[in-house]
């Protein structure tokens, strides 16, 4: 519940934003939604564009290529995005290492020492090497 709760509300909220941000841009809300919202999260080319054009195609009855072309370059754009965010999020993390959560993905859950992982305390309970 911890990672599926804020994973899902996020998902809905991205969505929510991208269409409304395109749709102020003049592309109209169901453009937006299925030409550029969509095929970002849906992620790369092998994974988003090319299974959702011939989705879209069969659907549509257009061919498989002009919405593939269509769905390509924001998917394209979304990866660049990701991969120049990614590095600046890992310059941040190496300039101010106490926002990363030092190695740890949950610091509440694991208390203990970090270098020696046989003293370890989860839950209240010690493991201790004898």
């Amino acid at each position: 519940m911890k990672i599926f709760v804020p994973l899902a509300v996020g998902s809905v909220v991205a969505g929510l934003v991208g269409t409304a941000v395109g749709t102020l841009l003049g592309l109209g809300t169901h453009h937006t939604f299925f030409f550029v919202v969509v095929p970002i999260m849906a992620g790369g080319v092998g994974e988003g564009a090319i299974p959702l054009s011939v989705g879209y195609s069969e659907i549509l009855n257009q061919p498989q290529g002009d919405l593939f072309a269509q769905v390509l370059p924001p998917v394209m754009l979304g990866s660049l995005t990701a991969i120049l965010l990614s590095g600046f999020l890992n310059f941040v993390g190496k300039r101010y290492p106490h926002l990363t959560g030092e190695g740890r993905l949950q610091p509440d859950a694991l208390r203990g020492d970090i270098a020696n992982p046989a003293n370890q305390t989860f839950a209240g309970v010690c493991w201790e090497q004898s």
